[in-house]
């Protein structure tokens, strides 16, 4: 399988990573200079090296997008026209409506359009479903997650969209419902024009959730 990776920045480094340890053949574009020296050192071909995507586009059938938020719309949308499966980092896209935009595409068109959500897919997500569905524990009497740290902030978005959605996602799958009804405050503290700060507290029919 020919697949294309867009993108080894801070969280591309770990595709660029996995990609490379299995059975595809892998084809990666970076604008960055320094980005593409990593890449070839890490062992892409330089043959397999652009810093334009579209020298790829006929020759892989899946692509896997991994930029800043903003420009994951645009190149998903992309790559669906061009009849390529596609992963996307999350946030899927900066706006429900462009999210749905995606989905409704993929599905006229009969493509796969997967993003990526490290708790939703990790094994140990599967195993809490499948032990709460077998009525062993009892059911669910309230949620809570807690996503800290001083790492540098992203500068794409905030830590709601970046962070606290993985709980809400894992949440969302648990229920598995969505919330009736949801409160937030987030605060810009460091005046980047982002939230660095959020409280979301989240009412599942009655379950009480806070993130």
């Amino acid at each position: 399988m020919k697949i294309m990776q867009i993108g080894t920045g801070r969280w591309g480094t770990n595709h660029l990573r996995v990609l490379s340890n299995l059975p595809v053949d892998l084809y990666v574009a970076e604008i960055s200079g320094t980005g593409r020296k990593r890449c070839l050192e890490q062992g892409i071909a330089p043959d397999h090296l652009s810093d334009n995507y579209r020298d790829f586009l006929d020759i892989v059938t899946a692509v896997d997008v991994v930029t800043p938020a903003f420009s994951h719309f645009e190149l998903g949308k992309e790559m669906l026209e061009c009849g390529k499966d596609v992963f996307i980092e999350k946030p899927i896209a900066e706006t429900a409506a462009q999210a749905q935009d995606l989905a409704a595409m993929a599905d006229k068109r009969g493509a796969i359009v997967q993003v990526g959500h490290i708790f939703r897919y990790d094994p140990a997500t599967e195993f809490i479903k499948q032990y709460l569905a077998s009525g062993q524990m009892g059911a669910i009497q309230s949620m809570t997650g807690t996503f800290s740290g001083f790492k540098r902030p992203r500068a794409d978005g905030g830590v709601t969209i970046s962070d606290a959605i993985h709980f809400i996602d894992f949440f969302n799958y648990l229920m598995p419902a969505v919330p009736t009804r949801v409160l937030a405050r987030c605060e810009d503290l460091l005046k980047r024009g982002m939230d660095d700060m959020a409280w979301v507290w989240m009412d599942y029919d009655g379950v009480p959730a806070v993130v």
